[in-house]
């Protein structure tokens, strides 16, 4: 019996199933493409939790990079050598065999460009690194232009091999004339998309703002966080982060806060017409010697000293004017300036008896008169 049921699992395993594969084969071929599978999902697995170790560590770097780079690439790779695995065992008619080896090359060209896409970010490693070392921003903002078309170049260059691979060089050149043919009318479609690139030349030739700067333009107001082929994007001061096509940028006022030497704040204290001139006088004084006791006020690298002077009438009130310069151009340094003066302002005009003036009416009824009406 048991050599009866032995020779029965042998004519089933070597029943032809598709053609002149039988079902062993069948199944040697599903247990081999699970193992390549699995192998991958390992190879990705170890590779990913070894970097993120080494990150948790403190030791990333360029390993760590490649790493997390070649993670997902592994599994395509692996999954590339399970068809062809799969190619070898099962047995197919010549034409379907040829298109079968077409797209497993096809697979394995997906698998080295997805591998070459994700080692781009090897170059940025590098390229961050020599950027950190000079002082020069326009390198920061190189950067992400140079991952980006390196990207974009091995996407283009794949795309022609792979489409070369599977549907033949002659078809291919078929396709690119036709592809010239029309690409009249995807230039027309496409001509936001050429301003923004040209915009993007624009901003790199003339350099009016560097990563990480703040600026202001259009409505809009932030930090510059990253400039690309197609857009510019800004962090504004609220939070969000704002896409601005390069197009505009390059035809709109920029303001560019970050570049000027110091903050300046013109201000007008009043003072009660009951003050008199000498009090005028006293207060204007008080104010000068308070400023030139704050170092930030006294730094100006272009010699700004501070001003003061008693500069007008008002209706309810003697007009002070006041202005200075805050360096460095920090604005919550200067916040912390503008407190520190308010403040010491204050205490010193309450012990020298000065007060502060605000919008008032005085009434004056004649009462004579009034009584010579009535009568």
């Amino acid at each position: 019996m048991t050599i009866l049921a032995e020779s029965g699992i042998i004519e089933t395993l070597n029943l032809k199933i598709v053609g002149e594969n039988t079902l062993l084969r069948f199944i040697i071929m599903f247990i081999g493409l699970l193992a390549f599978f699995a192998a991958g999902k390992t190879i990705q697995y170890c590779l990913s939790r070894a970097a993120k170790k080494r990150e948790e560590n403190n030791r990333h770097g360029l390993v760590s990079v490649a790493m997390n780079s070649l993670a997902k690439p592994a599994n395509v790779i692996m999954i590339a050598a399970g068809l062809k695995y799969c190619r070898l065992v099962v047995i197919m008619p010549d034409n379907l065999a040829a298109f079968a080896d077409n797209v497993i090359r096809g697979v394995f060209a997906i698998a080295v460009s997805y591998a070459l896409f994700h080692l781009v970010d090897i170059v940025e490693y590098y390229m961050k690194k020599f950027a950190g070392r000079t002082d020069n921003r326009l390198d920061d903002m190189l950067v992400p232009i140079v991952r980006k078309s390196l990207r974009v170049v091995i996407s283009i260059i794949a795309i022609l091999i792979i489409a070369e691979v599977i549907f033949g060089a002659e078809n291919i050149k078929g396709l690119l004339v036709s592809a010239g043919i029309g690409g009249m009318a995807i230039a027309l479609a496409a001509k936001d998309t050429i301003a923004n690139l040209f915009g993007s030349v624009n901003i790199f030739a003339d350099r009016p703002f560097h990563i990480g700067e703040f600026i202001k333009v259009g409505e809009f107001t932030g930090t510059i966080e990253e400039v690309g082929f197609r857009s510019t994007r800004i962090r504004t001061v609220f939070g969000h982060l704002v896409t601005v096509p390069n197009s505009v940028i390059t035809n709109a006022y920029i303001e560019n806060i970050s570049q000027r030497p110091a903050i300046r704040r013109t201000d007008t204290l009043t003072i009660t017409y009951g003050s008199g001139p000498e009090g005028a006088e006293k207060a204007v004084n008080i104010i000068k010697e308070l400023l030139l006791e704050i170092p930030e006020v006294n730094e100006d690298p272009e010699n700004r000293g501070p001003r003061v002077y008693f500069n007008s009438f008002g209706n309810w009130a003697l007009n002070i004017f006041i202005s200075y310069w805050v360096s460095p151009a920090d604005y919550w340094l200067a916040m912390e300036v503008h407190h520190q003066v308010n403040l010491e302002i204050m205490r010193r005009f309450r012990s020298a008896g000065i007060e502060f003036a605000f919008p008032s009416q005085t009434i004056y009824m004649d009462k004579q008169n009034a009584g010579t009406e009535e009568k």
